[in-house]
């Protein structure tokens, strides 16, 4: 599970998934039953991360596809988890509502999604010693990252609320006391530029996309890169973009850090 995680950020989907895929066969073979509840939850996160970068890729059929399986992944790691550990219901719930909420195709649809989350938010950030063994904490800056990204996840533009998410990602940063930690601090920019780019205020998406950029090449973050370098596609497909040298800038820095050895 470890392992996973590590290549999750990684963007090594694949690998992650056949690491878990592993973990599952061993702990049903020990008949393990908190193990795989904590597999089923991982597994879905990592789907859920695929599908979360094929939507930036506009790839929506098929994210909508791995937003299916990860959904199926929680409620399987629901049904064990309500006989085997019941303190991991709490975030196996807050993962369902956030997967519904991206497959939303009408703003009610988004709305029930998130009731849900409003529902168990009580739960997050309530520690028991066997889920850090499991991997499944969730504290309170994270739940409200997953809600930020969330807002601005679905596929169709009616369903998308930029200054809802950054709310949540100014919650994000009062859950904790500095200094932040920077992968969160790149993800946080990130998600940031990206509600500007979806207002139109380019000149300040751009801003924290620099930004976010700098921290997440210092912590080697390829998820944070990749929505970044999604985020300056976007910008430069835009009449600002076109003319704007900072815009290009931002491409070249990409470059540098995507394919260091065009540049040794």
């Amino acid at each position: 599970m470890l392992l996973a995680n590590m290549q999750t950020d990684r963007e090594q989907y694949d690998f992650a998934l056949a690491h878990l895929n592993k973990a599952y066969v061993v702990a049903k073979e020990k008949n393990q039953k908190r193990l795989l509840t904590s597999i089923l939850l991982r597994r879905g996160w990592t789907i859920m991360a695929r599908g979360a970068k094929w939507a930036r890729q506009h790839n929506f059929e098929t994210a909508q596809s791995d937003f299916s399986l990860a959904s199926s992944d929680y409620q399987a790691a629901l049904d064990f988890g309500r006989v085997s550990n019941p303190n991991f219901t709490g975030v196996i719930t807050v993962s369902r509502g956030l997967v519904e909420a991206r497959m939303s195709q009408t703003p009610q649809d988004f709305t029930s999604a998130m009731r849900k989350l409003d529902q168990e938010s009580t739960l997050v950030g309530k520690k028991y010693a066997e889920e850090d063994i499991h991997f499944v904490y969730t504290d309170e800056e994270q739940y409200h990252l997953d809600r930020a990204e969330t807002y601005l996840a679905a596929p169709l533009r009616t369903v998308q609320y930029p200054g809802d998410a950054r709310r949540e990602l100014r919650e994000a940063l009062a859950a904790i006391k500095p200094p932040y930690p920077k992968r969160h601090q790149a993800f946080n920019l990130a998600l940031q530029a990206q509600s500007y780019l979806l207002e139109g205020e380019y000149e300040q998406a751009l801003k924290d996309a620099k930004e976010g950029l700098m921290l997440a090449s210092e912590v080697g973050s390829s998820r944070v890169i990749s929505r970044i370098a999604a985020l300056y596609e976007a910008i430069e497909a835009t009449a600002y973009g076109k003319k704007n040298s900072h815009v290009a800038m931002l491409g070249i820095e990409l470059t540098k850090i995507r394919y260091p050895d065009i540049f040794s």
